[in-house]
């Protein structure tokens, strides 16, 4: 089903990628990726401390499910990563969780140096 364009452009509004519909290659790994982390919270939470920002976001999307108040806290010190893109991830991922403890962490992100950050 992932080949119609209105399913990929559910994924892409799911997770908020803003990618085009014709990303049907990526669509199918970002799913394969998450119903691996989703079956399995070690997965997840290797993720969740990946190197690779995208990776991070997944994994801490996939760890949100299992227990928000748990991945709060890993976003929570992705925020004062040396990498911008950790820290975005972080901060995006705490403005869609959406909990209090959520917002004091994002707040944090009003000082960031980086544009994209604040």
């Amino acid at each position: 089903m992932i080949r119609f364009s209105s399913v990929a452009r559910g994924i892409d509004v799911w997770f908020s990628l803003e990618w085009d519909a014709q990303s049907v290659k990526a669509f199918r790994e970002i799913l394969e990726r998450c119903l691996g982390h989703l079956t399995d919270e070690e997965s997840a939470m290797k993720a969740a401390l990946s190197d690779d920002a995208e990776a991070a976001y997944f994994g801490l999307w996939a760890l949100g499910f299992y227990d928000i108040e748990k991945a709060i806290p890993i976003a929570g010190k992705l925020m004062n990563d040396e990498r911008a893109a950790h820290r975005f991830v972080a901060v995006y991922f705490l403005g869609q969780a959406s909990t209090p403890e959520g917002r004091v962490h994002a707040l944090t992100g009003l000082g960031d140096e980086h544009p994209a950050i604040v």
